[in-house]
């Protein structure tokens, strides 16, 4: 199953990078990010999760996730785009970043 994409341009200076990215989230990422959230609380802190509810190690990890999960491809190449994000330069990181973010919206309910 194919899932949607959009595309980002990102101009650094005089080179233009294109940043393809994942629209949402599918079952195993959705499966693995609750494992992340859940790892080190008890029941009853999961029933209404909220950013509040994670340390700052843990929001790092869930960053990482993230940024490996709905980066498809960098500037053509989908074969390791996390690693090619971290070796550009830190303006693409934070629009890539807040990008992913949009796409999340941790700890809301998206609007149908």
């Amino acid at each position: 199953m194919t899932r949607e994409t959009r595309e980002l341009t990102i101009k650094v200076g005089e080179v233009e990078h294109k940043v393809v990215l994942y629209t949402s989230m599918n079952g195993y990422d959705k499966l693995e990010m609750m494992k992340l959230v859940s790892k080190n609380k008890k029941l009853a802190e999961l029933e209404n999760p909220t950013m509040g509810d994670i340390s700052g190690s843990e929001a790092m990890e869930l960053q990482d996730f993230f940024l490996k999960r709905f980066i498809a491809s960098i500037d053509g190449n989908a074969s390791n785009p996390y690693d090619a994000l971290m070796q550009m330069p830190s303006e693409v990181f934070d629009q890539v970043f807040l990008e992913v973010s949009k796409s999340i919206n941790f700890g809301e309910q998206k609007k149908n």
